[in-house]
């Protein structure tokens, strides 16, 4: 129960940045891997997609679900695993961020971006996948 706004203000705020902060979360090289909400033992996996970042497409959106509503199922959670081979220093393959939507709603919009160190043809190869439970 609500019983001091002002308490719930600064919650509020401390969730925004914790959110902000997520929200510039960036992959990294041997098998790194990125969650946002969580994965517990009723969620079921709605849908997975496999992201190629080249030279030629270095950027790319990975879309679930509508605004509509058009499905009973609820995200929650957001996985992002850095499979391509990693980068000897250690600096960023892919940026990934949640665009639109993410946990609690029925669609996302998921931005993978190739990192700016990624030199020549080499491919980034990110795996997408989105959870959620029936309502």
């Amino acid at each position: 129960m609500l019983t001091n706004a002002r308490e719930w203000e600064l919650k509020s705020s401390q969730l925004l940045l914790l959110l902000l902060l997520m929200v510039g979360q960036v992959l990294r090289g041997d098998g790194a891997s990125v969650t946002w909400g969580h994965v517990n033992k009723y969620a079921s996996r709605l849908y997975t997609e496999d992201v190629y970042l080249t030279p030629e497409t270095p950027g790319r959106d990975v879309v679930y679900g509508s605004k509509n509503g058009a499905d009973s199922y609820r995200i929650t959670a957001v996985h992002v695993e850095d499979l391509s081979s990693s980068l000897a220093d250690g600096d960023a393959d892919a940026e990934t961020l949640v665009a639109e939507g993410g946990i609690g709603e029925q669609f996302v919009v998921v931005h993978c971006q190739r990192g700016k160190q990624v030199l020549g043809a080499q491919s980034v190869h990110l795996q997408v996948s989105i959870y959620g439970l029936d309502l």
